[in-house]
C-alpha cells in the first residue's frame, strides 16, 4: 500500500482529478448559467472556492485510509478534532458576514487543512521525502496552472462570460 502511495497515487490524483476540479472551477460561470439557469448564478461563486479546495481531497483520503490500515487511530483522532474546532470557529467568523461564500471559504480552508494535515502526517509516518512527493506530483502541477493561468488570461476562467445561451454553449465548446 505504501509502495502504491509513494509511486503512482500522486500522479494520477492531480492528472484527473486536478485538471477537472479546477476546470470546473475556471468554468463554473457558463456551466452553471447553462446547466441550472441565470436564477443560479449566485452558486458560481462557491462552485470557484470550493473546486480549487477539492484539488487536495484525494491526498488526505487516501492519507487516512493509510492512518485505518495502521491503526494509527490516536493521530487521526487528534488531527479530526483540530479540524472540527476549527470548522467550527471558520463557520462562526465567516458565514455571518460574508453568507453562503463564507461558508464555502470556512468549508475551503478547514477542508484544505485537514487534507495538508493528513499527507504531512503521512509522509512524515512513511519516512518519505516531501521532495519525492513534489518530484511525482510536478508534471500534473504544472498542467493543471498552465490550463489555469492560459483560461484566466483568455477571459475564459473564473470571470463571468458575456452572451445569450447559445454564444455560450459554443464558447464553451471551443
Amino acid at each position: 500500500l505504501a509502495l502504491l502511495w509513494r509511486r503512482a497515487y500522486p500522479f494520477a490524483v492531480l492528472w484527473f482529478i486536478g485538471l477537472s476540479v479546477i476546470g470546473l472551477s475556471l468554468v463554473a460561470y457558463p456551466v452553471i448559467k447553462l446547466g441550472f439557469g441565470p436564477e443560479w448564478l449566485g452558486a458560481v461563486p462557491v462552485v470557484q472556492i470550493l473546486g480549487v479546495a477539492t484539488t487536495l481531497t484525494l491526498f488526505g483520503s487516501v492519507s487516512a485510509m493509510l492512518f485505518a490500515a495502521h491503526a494509527w487511530l490516536k493521530m487521526m483522532a487528534w488531527m479530526n478534532a483540530v479540524n472540527t474546532i476549527l470548522r467550527i470557529l471558520m463557520v462562526v467568523l465567516l458565514v455571518p458576514r460574508y453568507g453562503l461564500v463564507g461558508a464555502a471559504w470556512a468549508a475551503a480552508i478547514v477542508d484544505a487543512t485537514g487534507q495538508l494535515m493528513y499527507l504531512g502526517m503521512a509522509i512524515r509516518r512513511l519516512k518519505l521525502s516531501i521532495w519525492a512527493v513534489l518530484a511525482r506530483t510536478a508534471r500534473p502541477i504544472i498542467a493543471v496552472t498552465v490550463m489555469a493561468a492560459v483560461l484566466a488570461w483568455l477571459h475564459l476562467g473564473w470571470a463571468p462570460w458575456a452572451g445569450n445561451t447559445q454564444a455560450l454553449s459554443l464558447r464553451l465548446a471551443y
